[in-house]
């Protein structure tokens, strides 16, 4: 069997090594330049399991030492066998499952032709995995009548920073928590590196009017453009963090003087990431597809599903794609068989997603008039409240 493979993000990589297993012969096309070891953002939630499933190796620190069993190298491990890992790394562990000369730098693919008789650049498939992001060119042409991604009602701004940069001690609120003031959220993640770097990491979930976001370019991987562009936060970003989180911070203090508390580390964390890392902003799409295959042509991860990452699961049921691959081509009599049962597990898992991100995003917008209510973020540095003491951020957000 002759597969062709759209995208060589994770998704793509991890539908590459699924099909390999099963003596395919596989060809992975990535429109960007290089190889993505060194790039991209944190996974904040990885099943160790799975994938070690879908590589059909363990996942082991430099030294060779199994990840579930020894801690990372910041000393700390957060669950038994799951945890927050660098994009880069858990790329690199599925890129070398894969033989040599598999994944195709610098190509970008318009067209697969026939869907019932694929094609790329002259090469005949007998199917093709379309994994290219939840801005799929591709995913348009084929399934045309779908839903697209629909603006969620805020964006998230990604601040990473190496550890060394926060300042002495150890930032322990980063070991991964959810701090809550009103709609709006930061979740922080340390990022242990397989190189034995460690960095930190927040994202800041704030509700924004459609007209003040970008929308994404066709292609979008969303680790990577996480880390893109020159990371200048606007003007009013860090003002905003310091009212919202010091005034908590101030409230602790007065509760019980001398407390220093996770909202003084947030603080202490973004004033770090916007002089010495990075504050990038990215406006969260929602989507999922009622059917993910079309002839011999399949969708998967962000090209079928794009889920809040307030949810944790996006690149995580990539990879329950990737299993539902397994599944269906190892047991079924033919290639058509297999896809039907493929598009069957990815439709229900596409759902389920959907529905929970739906769910997360009521929260993080106004509860009254949805997004339609939302304001500039700005407009809280203008509110004529100087403390939010007796004050709902909500209203705040809404002044």
């Amino acid at each position: 069997m002759k597969v062709g493979i759209v995208g060589g993000s994770l998704g793509g990589l991890a539908a590459a090594n699924v099909f390999h297993r099963l003596g395919a012969a596989v060809t992975v096309y990535e429109r960007s330049p290089s190889t993505m070891e060194k790039r991209g953002a944190c996974l904040g939630f990885v099943d160790v399991d799975t994938w070690e499933r879908i590589r059909g190796a363990p996942l082991t620190w430099p030294d060779g030492t199994p990840v579930t069993r020894t801690p990372p190298p910041d000393g700390r491990q957060s669950f038994d066998n799951q945890g927050s890992f660098y994009y880069g790394d858990m790329w690199q562990f599925l890129y070398e499952g894969l033989p040599a000369g598999c994944v195709k730098f610098g190509q970008t693919v318009h067209t697969l032709g026939d869907a019932d008789h694929p094609s790329i650049d002259g090469e005949s498939y007998d199917l093709v995995a379309v994994a290219d992001g939840g801005w799929s060119e591709l995913r348009g042409k084929y399934f045309e009548s779908e839903a697209q991604p629909e603006y969620s009602g805020y964006q998230i701004f990604w601040g990473r920073v190496d550890a060394a940069e926060c300042g002495p001690g150890v930032m322990h609120s980063f070991d991964g928590r959810t701090e809550l003031i009103g709609p709006y959220a930061a979740v922080t993640l340390p990022v242990p590196h397989f190189d034995g770097r460690r960095s930190y990491m927040a994202a800041f979930f704030v509700p924004t009017p459609e007209g003040e976001v970008s929308t994404p370019a066709r292609g979008d991987n969303r680790q990577l453009a996480q880390v893109a562009g020159t990371g200048n936060a606007p003007e009013w970003f860090v003002p905003f963090v310091r009212r919202l989180f010091g005034a908590r911070a101030e409230e602790a203090r007065k509760r019980s003087p001398g407390t220093h508390s996770a909202a003084d580390e947030i603080v202490r964390f973004v004033e770090a990431a916007a002089s010495k890392g990075k504050i990038t902003a990215s406006p969260v799409f929602e989507f999922g597809l009622s059917k993910t295959v079309h002839g011999r042509v399949l969708v998967m991860g962000d090209s079928a599903h794009m889920a809040s990452p307030m949810t944790a699961a996006g690149a995580h049921t990539a990879m329950e794609d990737a299993l539902g691959l397994w599944h269906a081509f190892s047991s079924a009599s033919d290639v058509d068989a297999a896809l039907r049962t493929y598009n069957k597990g990815a439709v229900r898992r596409t759902k389920n997603l959907l529905h929970t991100s739906r769910a997360v995003s009521r929260d993080l917008v106004p509860k009254q008039g949805g997004k339609q209510a939302v304001r500039s973020p700005s407009t809280l540095l203008s509110s004529h409240h100087t403390s939010l003491t007796g004050t709902s951020p909500q209203a705040l957000a809404l002044a």
